[in-house]
């Protein structure tokens, strides 16, 4: 079955106010800070027809979470529906595309009062249904629900056809959901389509590659696993894909492993599998002449099955595995102890050469004990750090983000892999929070190669392979 084609489109913002609608939460997994949101707008749904958007949303998530790797990480999601109110029902049709599509003829011409312009026939291509008023979609979104991470128009017409770019469009047709499914990857994995879409679309993406080499491919790690290989496409032999039978490519097929792994990736740049952690930053007196159990602890968001890993150190001496709890006898701490809690998500799901040291989630509770009068005092400091590098490998712009629980001196260097520092990026004194950064591979003075990216976070230090392509 031909796929609709994707749709790079840059949105601006938007000063008009915009109406604001009734919202209604269709899944809830968590604080919307820490969760990835999508978001469901409808159009060509009348005020009558707010409980079919319901039920149409319900389908599309349905349909997502039972496929992999949406239904192994469910919990990192939370889904809410803005019900925009259309004055007529369905979608525009004009009849004018030029693609040749028997199927355009089959559908009347028919112009729609919409709210957000949703037509066929957009760029001329019948299957492609699009919003033309980005301004209010930007602006409803804005006013309704700014916080989201992807964003879907569900339009409500019982014909084929959907569209990719900034927000993933789909119709009620049978196959919607599989092209909403579809459309996600392009709009928020940033994946190529798998069918030969057009020159104009062909470029270097985690699914579509001119590499050829079985050895020097970027999807190297999965070659002869479920069919992956390097097939070329149709419309341009030099243009490479990962399989002959990816949802990227073929509705009701499933994602390969390849769309599956950027999927993964792209799930844990949005969410932590690090929950809270206890204590928090506190003093208590202890009796120094009787050893005392001091309890630590560190919650997570595992995936289903947990793949989920936890450590836990005492001064870098590994102490306990895979429990959210630890505890500690006072006896065992010196004067100045650190204790170290690491959790990574070791999923099977990606084969990710650089997954585990792009993703590291770290809980430190430094210990000082004190003389006092009544006995000894025991003071912990707690250190959060959440690190994110992507994409590794390095086409053009190397991005990372590092969240700190408190104001911490944090070093940030590129490393040659003997360990010899080459240049330091950040040096400075920073406050808790979000850090994000985002550099220019140009603006190194580095050769193709591998590299260390070296975090000092205090005393901690997290060294990251990257490799400049």
């Amino acid at each position: 079955m031909r796929l609709i084609l994707p749709i790079t489109l840059l949105v601006f913002s938007f000063t008009v106010k915009a109406q604001t609608f009734d919202v209604d939460t269709v899944l809830k997994n968590g604080p919307v800070s820490e969760q990835i949101n999508l978001v469901f707008m409808g159009d060509g749904y009348t005020a009558g027809e707010q409980g079919k958007f319901i039920t149409d949303v319900n389908k599309i998530l349905d349909a997502l979470f039972t496929q992999s790797p949406f239904k192994e990480y469910k919990n990192y999601f939370n889904a809410y529906a803005i019900k925009v109110i259309s004055a007529e029902s369905g979608a525009n049709h004009p009849q004018n595309s030029t693609d040749g599509d028997g199927a355009c003829n089959a559908q009347a011409v028919k112009t729609v009062d919409n709210y957000f312009g949703s037509t066929f026939d957009y760029l001329q291509i019948h299957r492609l249904l699009y919003p033309t008023n980005l301004t209010r979609v930007v602006n409803t979104l804005a006013a309704n629900f700014p916080l989201y991470d992807q964003a879907f128009i569900a339009v409500n017409t019982p014909y084929y056809g959907g569209a990719g770019g900034s927000f993933a469009t789909c119709s009620d047709h049978s196959a919607g959901r599989e092209v909403a499914i579809h459309e996600i990857g392009h709009s928020f994995a940033g994946l190529a389509d798998e069918y030969w879409a057009g020159a104009q679309y062909a470029a270097e993406k985690p699914n579509m590659t001119k590499e050829g080499s079985p050895s020097l491919v970027k999807w190297k790690n999965w070659m002869g696993v479920s069919g992956v290989g390097i097939y070329s496409h149709s419309g341009d032999a030099s243009w490479k894909k990962p399989h002959a039978n990816c949802k990227m490519g073929v509705l009701n097929a499933p994602l390969c492993k390849v769309c599956v792994e950027t999927f993964v990736e792209r799930f844990h740049q949005f969410v932590t599998p690090l929950g809270e952690f206890l204590p928090h930053d506190t003093r208590f007196t202890i009796n120094p002449d009787i050893a005392e159990d001091l309890e630590f602890s560190v919650s997570t968001r595992p995936p289903d099955p947990n793949t989920v890993k936890i450590t836990w150190e005492i001064d870098d001496v590994l102490k306990a595995k895979n429990t959210e709890a630890f505890t500690v006898s006072s006896a065992d701490l010196g004067v100045s102890s650190t204790i170290r809690a690491t959790v990574k998500d070791t999923t099977a799901l990606t084969r990710s050469a650089t997954h585990e040291a792009n993703h590291i989630y770290i809980t430190e509770w430094e210990i000082t004990k004190s003389d006092v009068v009544t006995g000894v005092e025991v003071g912990t400091k707690v250190s959060q750090y959440g690190l994110s590098v992507y994409p590794n490998p390095v086409d053009d712009v190397i991005k990372f983000q590092y969240t700190l629980s408190r104001q911490v001196p944090v070093t940030i260097s590129i490393l040659d892999l003997s360990g010899q520092s080459i240049k330091t990026l950040v040096n400075s004194l920073q406050e808790g929070g979000l850090h994000e950064y985002s550099i220019e591979k140009q603006k190194l003075p580095l050769k193709a190669g591998a590299y260390i990216l070296n975090f000092s976070f205090g005393k901690t230090s997290i060294p990251v392979k990257i490799v400049l392509r």
